[in-house]
Protein backbone atom coordinates (compact mmCIF):
# COMPACT_ATOMS: atom_id res chain seq x y z
CA UNK A 1 0.00 0.00 0.00
CA UNK A 2 1.40 3.37 -1.03
CA UNK A 3 2.33 6.05 1.44
CA UNK A 4 0.35 9.08 0.21
CA UNK A 5 1.73 12.58 0.81
CA UNK A 6 -0.10 15.79 -0.10
CA UNK A 7 1.90 18.98 -0.51
CA UNK A 8 -0.23 22.05 -0.09
CA UNK A 9 -0.36 25.74 0.74
CA UNK A 10 -3.02 28.18 -0.40
CA UNK A 11 -0.29 30.78 -0.88
CA UNK A 12 1.13 30.56 -4.38
CA UNK A 13 4.79 30.73 -5.31
CA UNK A 14 6.12 28.75 -2.34
CA UNK A 15 7.89 26.05 -4.42
CA UNK A 16 5.20 23.49 -3.70
CA UNK A 17 5.40 21.99 -7.19
CA UNK A 18 9.20 22.04 -7.17
CA UNK A 19 9.22 20.25 -3.85
CA UNK A 20 6.69 17.65 -5.01
CA UNK A 21 8.71 16.88 -8.12
CA UNK A 22 12.06 16.66 -6.37
CA UNK A 23 10.88 14.49 -3.49
CA UNK A 24 9.11 12.13 -5.88
CA UNK A 25 12.19 11.96 -8.08
CA UNK A 26 14.38 11.09 -5.11
CA UNK A 27 11.92 8.36 -4.13
CA UNK A 28 12.01 6.95 -7.66
CA UNK A 29 15.80 7.12 -7.80
CA UNK A 30 15.94 5.08 -4.59
CA UNK A 31 14.07 2.27 -6.37
CA UNK A 32 10.56 3.05 -5.06
CA UNK A 33 7.66 2.95 -7.50
CA UNK A 34 6.38 6.49 -7.23
CA UNK A 35 3.30 8.27 -8.58
CA UNK A 36 2.93 12.04 -8.92
CA UNK A 37 -0.62 13.40 -9.09
CA UNK A 38 -1.17 16.89 -10.48
CA UNK A 39 -4.47 18.33 -9.22
CA UNK A 40 -3.69 21.94 -10.06
CA UNK A 41 -5.80 23.24 -12.95
CA UNK A 42 -2.79 25.34 -14.00
CA UNK A 43 -0.97 22.01 -14.56
CA UNK A 44 2.18 23.42 -12.99
CA UNK A 45 3.58 19.99 -12.17
CA UNK A 46 2.84 18.59 -15.62
CA UNK A 47 4.57 21.56 -17.25
CA UNK A 48 7.52 21.43 -14.82
CA UNK A 49 8.12 17.85 -15.94
CA UNK A 50 8.57 19.06 -19.50
CA UNK A 51 5.13 18.24 -20.89
CA UNK A 52 2.17 20.18 -22.19
CA UNK A 53 -1.25 19.35 -20.69
CA UNK A 54 -2.69 18.86 -24.18
CA UNK A 55 -0.18 16.06 -24.85
CA UNK A 56 -2.39 13.55 -23.04
CA UNK A 57 -5.74 12.01 -23.97
CA UNK A 58 -6.57 11.28 -20.33
CA UNK A 59 -5.70 13.14 -17.14
CA UNK A 60 -6.89 13.85 -13.61
CA UNK A 61 -9.88 15.77 -15.01
CA UNK A 62 -10.95 12.58 -16.80
CA UNK A 63 -10.98 10.72 -13.50
CA UNK A 64 -13.01 13.36 -11.69
CA UNK A 65 -15.47 13.30 -14.58
CA UNK A 66 -16.13 9.63 -13.81
CA UNK A 67 -17.93 10.84 -10.68
CA UNK A 68 -19.31 14.14 -11.98
CA UNK A 69 -20.73 13.03 -15.33
CA UNK A 70 -21.36 9.38 -14.33
CA UNK A 71 -20.48 7.93 -17.76
CA UNK A 72 -21.74 4.45 -18.62
CA UNK A 73 -18.11 3.31 -19.02
CA UNK A 74 -15.62 4.82 -16.61
CA UNK A 75 -11.99 5.46 -17.50
CA UNK A 76 -9.79 3.51 -15.10
CA UNK A 77 -7.15 5.22 -13.00
CA UNK A 78 -4.47 3.09 -14.66
CA UNK A 79 -5.45 4.54 -18.06
CA UNK A 80 -4.54 8.03 -16.79
CA UNK A 81 -1.09 7.11 -15.49
CA UNK A 82 1.93 7.89 -17.67
CA UNK A 83 5.57 6.90 -17.39
CA UNK A 84 8.06 9.73 -16.99
CA UNK A 85 11.66 9.88 -18.26
CA UNK A 86 12.85 8.96 -14.76
CA UNK A 87 12.80 5.21 -13.99
CA UNK A 88 10.14 4.25 -11.41
CA UNK A 89 8.45 7.67 -11.65
CA UNK A 90 4.90 7.85 -13.03
CA UNK A 91 2.40 10.68 -13.12
CA UNK A 92 -1.21 11.67 -13.67
CA UNK A 93 -1.23 14.95 -15.61
CA UNK A 94 -3.62 17.85 -15.18
CA UNK A 95 -5.34 20.27 -17.56
CA UNK A 96 -7.22 23.58 -17.39
CA UNK A 97 -10.56 21.73 -17.53
CA UNK A 98 -9.99 20.72 -13.93
CA UNK A 99 -11.06 24.19 -12.80
CA UNK A 100 -14.57 23.44 -14.09
CA UNK A 101 -14.58 20.05 -12.41
CA UNK A 102 -13.80 21.68 -9.06
CA UNK A 103 -17.02 23.69 -9.26
CA UNK A 104 -19.02 20.70 -10.47
CA UNK A 105 -17.90 18.65 -7.47
CA UNK A 106 -20.47 20.57 -5.41
CA UNK A 107 -23.15 18.34 -6.90
CA UNK A 108 -21.37 15.05 -6.15
CA UNK A 109 -22.20 12.84 -3.18
CA UNK A 110 -19.20 12.65 -0.81
CA UNK A 111 -17.44 15.25 -2.95
CA UNK A 112 -14.50 15.39 -0.52
CA UNK A 113 -13.48 11.78 -1.15
CA UNK A 114 -13.47 11.52 -4.95
CA UNK A 115 -9.65 11.55 -5.18
CA UNK A 116 -9.42 8.95 -2.42
CA UNK A 117 -11.66 6.68 -4.50
CA UNK A 118 -9.62 7.40 -7.64
CA UNK A 119 -6.32 6.46 -5.98
CA UNK A 120 -7.71 3.44 -4.15
CA UNK A 121 -7.56 1.45 -7.39
CA UNK A 122 -3.79 1.89 -7.78
CA UNK A 123 -2.53 2.38 -4.23
CA UNK A 124 -1.16 -1.16 -4.08
CA UNK A 125 0.88 -0.59 -7.25
CA UNK A 126 3.11 2.10 -5.76
CA UNK A 127 5.34 2.70 -2.76
CA UNK A 128 4.75 6.47 -2.73
CA UNK A 129 2.11 8.80 -4.10
CA UNK A 130 2.80 12.54 -4.00
CA UNK A 131 -0.14 14.90 -4.64
CA UNK A 132 0.63 18.43 -5.83
CA UNK A 133 -2.25 20.82 -5.14
CA UNK A 134 -3.36 24.20 -6.41
CA UNK A 135 -2.89 27.34 -4.30
CA UNK A 136 -6.34 27.37 -2.72
CA UNK A 137 -8.38 25.70 0.02
CA UNK A 138 -11.18 24.62 -2.32
CA UNK A 139 -12.71 21.26 -3.19
CA UNK A 140 -9.61 19.88 -4.88
CA UNK A 141 -7.33 20.63 -1.94
CA UNK A 142 -9.86 19.12 0.44
CA UNK A 143 -9.86 16.02 -1.77
CA UNK A 144 -6.06 15.88 -1.64
CA UNK A 145 -6.07 16.08 2.17
CA UNK A 146 -8.83 13.50 2.43
CA UNK A 147 -6.86 11.05 0.28
CA UNK A 148 -3.52 11.48 2.07
CA UNK A 149 -1.76 9.79 4.94
CA UNK A 150 0.45 12.83 5.46
CA UNK A 151 0.55 16.51 4.59
CA UNK A 152 3.72 18.52 3.99
CA UNK A 153 3.50 22.32 3.94
CA UNK A 154 6.07 24.22 1.87
CA UNK A 155 6.25 27.95 2.65
CA UNK A 156 8.50 30.92 2.15
CA UNK A 157 9.99 32.77 5.10
CA UNK A 158 7.73 35.66 4.18
CA UNK A 159 5.06 37.30 6.33
CA UNK A 160 1.99 36.67 4.15
CA UNK A 161 3.00 33.05 3.59
CA UNK A 162 3.48 32.62 7.33
CA UNK A 163 0.02 34.07 8.05
CA UNK A 164 -1.58 31.80 5.44
CA UNK A 165 -0.48 28.67 7.29
CA UNK A 166 -2.95 29.33 10.11
CA UNK A 167 -5.92 29.01 7.74
CA UNK A 168 -4.44 25.86 6.24
CA UNK A 169 -3.90 24.28 9.65
CA UNK A 170 -7.55 24.91 10.48
CA UNK A 171 -8.61 23.13 7.29
CA UNK A 172 -6.29 20.21 8.05
CA UNK A 173 -7.81 19.87 11.51
CA UNK A 174 -11.34 19.95 10.04
CA UNK A 175 -10.45 17.26 7.50
CA UNK A 176 -8.90 15.15 10.24
CA UNK A 177 -11.98 15.50 12.45
CA UNK A 178 -14.66 15.04 9.79
CA UNK A 179 -13.20 12.96 6.95
CA UNK A 180 -9.71 11.55 7.43
CA UNK A 181 -8.80 10.93 11.08
CA UNK A 182 -5.49 9.27 10.19
CA UNK A 183 -4.09 12.36 8.43
CA UNK A 184 -0.78 13.45 9.95
CA UNK A 185 1.18 16.67 9.48
CA UNK A 186 4.81 16.03 8.59
CA UNK A 187 5.73 19.65 9.15
CA UNK A 188 6.62 22.91 7.45
CA UNK A 189 9.40 23.12 4.87
CA UNK A 190 10.79 26.62 4.36
CA UNK A 191 11.64 27.21 0.71
CA UNK A 192 13.41 30.00 -1.21
CA UNK A 193 15.14 30.76 2.06
CA UNK A 194 17.56 33.71 2.18
CA UNK A 195 19.44 33.14 5.40
CA UNK A 196 21.35 36.41 5.19
CA UNK A 197 18.33 38.72 5.29
CA UNK A 198 16.84 39.99 8.53
CA UNK A 199 13.28 39.66 7.22
CA UNK A 200 13.72 35.96 6.48
CA UNK A 201 15.34 35.35 9.86
CA UNK A 202 12.47 37.07 11.68
CA UNK A 203 9.80 35.03 9.90
CA UNK A 204 11.82 31.85 10.38
CA UNK A 205 11.88 32.45 14.13
CA UNK A 206 8.11 32.93 14.15
CA UNK A 207 7.62 29.74 12.11
CA UNK A 208 9.84 27.74 14.45
CA UNK A 209 7.98 28.98 17.51
CA UNK A 210 4.58 27.98 16.13
CA UNK A 211 5.18 24.99 13.83
CA UNK A 212 7.37 21.96 13.28
CA UNK A 213 9.90 23.28 10.77
CA UNK A 214 11.59 20.22 9.26
CA UNK A 215 14.11 21.96 7.02
CA UNK A 216 15.01 24.77 4.64
CA UNK A 217 15.63 24.95 0.91
CA UNK A 218 17.71 27.97 -0.05
CA UNK A 219 16.77 30.26 -2.90
CA UNK A 220 18.67 29.29 -6.06
CA UNK A 221 18.62 30.11 -9.76
CA UNK A 222 19.43 26.46 -10.50
CA UNK A 223 15.94 25.39 -9.45
CA UNK A 224 14.46 27.82 -11.97
CA UNK A 225 16.87 26.50 -14.60
CA UNK A 226 15.65 22.98 -13.93
CA UNK A 227 12.02 24.02 -14.44
CA UNK A 228 12.93 25.56 -17.80
CA UNK A 229 14.62 22.28 -18.79
CA UNK A 230 11.68 20.20 -17.54
CA UNK A 231 13.84 18.49 -14.92
CA UNK A 232 13.91 18.31 -11.13
CA UNK A 233 17.12 19.70 -9.70
CA UNK A 234 18.02 16.24 -8.39
CA UNK A 235 18.30 15.08 -12.03
CA UNK A 236 20.46 17.95 -13.26
CA UNK A 237 24.13 17.46 -14.11
CA UNK A 238 27.10 19.68 -13.26
CA UNK A 239 25.43 21.47 -10.39
CA UNK A 240 27.31 24.17 -8.54
CA UNK A 241 27.62 24.13 -4.74
CA UNK A 242 24.23 25.86 -4.11
CA UNK A 243 22.53 23.26 -6.29
CA UNK A 244 24.19 20.25 -4.66
CA UNK A 245 23.25 21.68 -1.27
CA UNK A 246 19.58 21.79 -2.33
CA UNK A 247 19.77 18.18 -3.51
CA UNK A 248 21.20 17.18 -0.13
CA UNK A 249 18.44 19.03 1.72
CA UNK A 250 15.66 17.48 -0.33
CA UNK A 251 17.26 14.08 0.21
CA UNK A 252 17.16 14.60 3.98
CA UNK A 253 13.47 15.51 3.77
CA UNK A 254 12.77 12.31 1.85
CA UNK A 255 14.71 10.30 4.44
CA UNK A 256 12.43 11.79 7.08
CA UNK A 257 9.39 10.71 5.03
CA UNK A 258 10.80 7.20 4.73
CA UNK A 259 10.89 6.93 8.50
CA UNK A 260 7.20 7.77 8.89
CA UNK A 261 4.94 4.90 9.87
Amino acid sequence: MAKIITLTNQKGGVAKTTTSLNLASIAARSGKRTLLVDIDSQASLTISMGYEPEDFDTNISTLFDNYIASPSVKVSTAECIYESDIPNLYFIPSIIDLAVKEMQLNGVTSKETVLRRVLRDVADDFDYIFIDTMPSLGNLTINALSAADYVLIPTEAEYLAYKAIRSLMKVVEDVRELINPSLQIIGVLVTKYEENTNKSKEVMEALQEEYNVIGTINKSVEISKGILEGKPIVEMKKLRKPGTDIVDRYTKIFELIEELS
